[in-house]
């Protein structure tokens, strides 16, 4: 079989984020006056989250897909380079090809695999003249946290076929899908135009790129009646191909330096081949959290030629679980809907959960009263206790209390059809991707930041069973010693074995470590290919390399074997600042103690496709 690029179409971010900050967990005990917890994760707004996964010979891909706008104008239009087929050679059914996925999904992958900045402090022996002053006891603490069907005409010889067809049709979770082929892009511009898929006129020499290579289209809608918080990541399976996302068609709604994270799931790590792969120098970063993580990665990207990723993780997948506290003996002996909901582990709580139940049970338009007949129950609280007269049931205590009201108004229930809904749109999903992960041998996550004139090549990953992992655990060492003068100085060593020693010019608690003055945060450019080590160069050789690269190709080398790599300044080789001062190390004092804890920053990202036009075209 041909080892055809698989193109994927996203949502674009147009809007601002939403930030969710996790709880803290509490201090941990360890001895001594001081606990090591010095551990952030920084922060990352990813404006198209895509997963790939290789499983069985066949590529799984699950796109993110988040609109906001009148439901009547979304469209999404997804390029495939290869439309699959049986052992017969007939087009597999649509729905077998294309199927809903969960919105769990990649609010809890980032949450694992995000870059984590990580101190970890040693108290040198204090001498015993400064214990009196108040400067604790030396010790040493280790905290962890990481864990083509043919289409004739009724007279092919009388005029020529169609330049758009139709080739299969399927409904799929809350969506209208459909198999379109075209062989001419004004045709397929003003036929999407025509069947509600409104396209930038900017789409159309764009559609022509992907038309001229073979490519296929599938085309989703949202069902009518449906609104736009029915929309569903979606998941489309094809066969022997290369994951690679489709930045000609997304440029045409993408914002200034937009965010991207792809994961790619399979037996090896995964490479961008078609893209310069930039090395992050640690030196240039603040311990712990990152500091201004994402504006450094943007400026390292700049330096290794703008069409770049950086590799933030690549090693054995975690666990992944979308589905926690689910029985699926409970499930299948449930007889009643508030069982039912129990058995899920989630019930109205969860949003795609919720959405089932309500579809199959709506809210009667006369409903009365509050949740178990107590107005404690209100939603939301509106002082109930002092107001007269029948209460209308509102829409979020119907949701919170269904069973009760289904219970007490005996609310017609097909339990069974709902158990089969929620098997199908729930339950199936999340077990498939679990699956996905336990069956992967390595993940890779992979970070850009793009503008739309960057956008004129779409990025192949590929695999190289050659390169060592990547951990996504940055980690500097420190050594808290004090002088004879009883004030305090920080030795720090960093991955690559560079040192520096920073002064506190007193006591220094928890230091926070700064970056080093004048450090770039490019480590060096390099190019990873499907065998063999990293060929790092010099920056310089930027543009050269990129050119080079707009021609690569799976199975055979990204770069001619002729072009001269120029060695880059390794920055390990690179001396430090031996000496700084407080002012310019950003040593922190007493940040912690006792009460010292894990801050963990995680991101639901909220994105929004263009109003104006209503579709995706990514």
């Amino acid at each position: 079989m041909r080892r055809t690029p698989l193109l994927v179409a996203s949502a674009v971010a147009t809007t601002a984020t939403a930030l969710a900050l996790a709880a803290a967990p509490p201090a941990v005990a360890c001895g001594g006056f001081f606990c090591n917890a010095q551990t952030q994760s920084p922060i990352i707004q990813a404006g198209e989250r895509v997963l790939f996964a290789r499983h069985d010979g066949v590529v799984t891909m699950h796109v993110e897909v988040v609109y906001q706008g009148d439901p009547t104008q979304f469209g999404w239009i997804l390029p495939v380079a290869e439309v699959p087929r049986d052992a017969s050679g007939a087009l597999v059914p649509l729905d077998q090809v294309l199927g809903i996925s969960t919105q769990t999904l990649f609010p809890r992958l980032q949450a694992l695999t995000d870059p984590v900045f990580a101190v970890n402090n040693t108290f040198d022996a204090t001498p015993s003249a400064c214990e009196d002053k108040g400067v604790p006891v030396g010790a040493t603490v280790n905290f962890d946290t990481s864990s083509a069907d043919t289409v004739s005409t009724s007279d092919a010889s009388a005029s020529p076929p169609p330049a758009v067809v139709v080739l299969s049709e399927a409904q799929v979770g809350p969506y209208d899908a459909q198999l379109i082929h075209a062989t001419r892009s004004d045709a397929l511009y003003a036929w999407l135009n025509d069947n509600g898929y409104l396209q930038d006129p900017a789409a159309q020499p764009l559609l022509d790129h992907y038309i001229a290579g073979g490519f296929d289209f599938i085309g989703i809608r949202l069902q009518n009646g449906r609104a736009t918080g029915d929309i569903r990541p979606l998941a489309l399976t094809l066969g022997e191909t290369a994951p690679c996302v489709p930045l000609r068609l997304t440029q045409i709604a993408a914002a200034k330096d937009m965010p991207i994270l792809v994961w790619v799931l399979g037996d090896a790590r995964a490479v961008p081949k078609n893209f310069i792969n930039a090395q992050l120098n640690d030196a240039a970063f603040a311990f712990p959290g990152g500091g201004d993580y994402q504006g450094l990665v943007s400026q390292a990207l700049d330096e290794a030629g703008h069409r770049a990723w950086v590799t933030e993780l690549a090693g054995p997948p975690p666990v992944m679980t979308l589905l926690p506290g689910y029985s699926e003996s409970a499930f299948d002996a449930a007889t009643e809907l508030d069982a039912l909901l129990l058995a899920t582990g989630v019930g109205m709580s969860d949003p795609e959960v919720a959405s089932v139940i309500e579809a199959a049970i709506p809210k009667p338009a006369d409903l009365h009263g509050y949740p178990y007949e107590s107005c404690n129950y209100a939603q939301p609280w509106d002082g109930c206790a002092d107001k007269d007269g029948e209460h209308v049931t509102t829409d979020a205590e119907f949701r919170s209390y269904i069973a009760y009201y289904v219970s007490r108004d005996d609310l017609p229930v097909d339990l069974p059809a709902l158990k089969e809904a929620l098997r199908r749109e729930v339950v199936a999903p999340r077990q498939g991707i679990e699956a996905l992960f336990r069956g992967a041998r390595k993940i890779t996550r992979f970070f850009a930041l793009l503008d739309p004139t960057e956008m004129t090549r779409d990025p192949i990953f590929a695999e190289n069973p050659d390169l060592p992992d990547v951990d996504n655990r940055h980690t500097i060492d420190t050594v808290i010693r004090t002088d004879a003068n009883c004030d305090q100085y920080v030795d720090v060593t960093y991955a690559d074995g560079r040192e520096r020693r920073v002064l506190c010019g007193g006591f220094c608690g928890f230091p926070a470590i700064s970056p080093v003055p004048g450090e770039s945060p490019l480590r060096w450019p390099e190019v990873l290919d499907e065998a063999g080590a990293a060929r790092p160069f010099d920056p310089s050789q930027a543009s050269d390399v990129d050119a080079l690269l707009d021609d690569a190709v799976l199975g055979s080398p990204s770069i001619p074997a002729s072009f001269g790599f120029r060695e880059p300044a390794k920055a390990s080789a690179l001396p430090l600042p031996r000496v700084e001062t407080s002012s310019s190390s950003g040593c922190a004092g007493g940040g912690g103690g006792a009460g010292a804890s894990l801050v963990v920053l995680a991101l639901t990202l909220i994105f929004a496709l263009r109003r104006r036009r209503g579709v995706a075209t990514t």
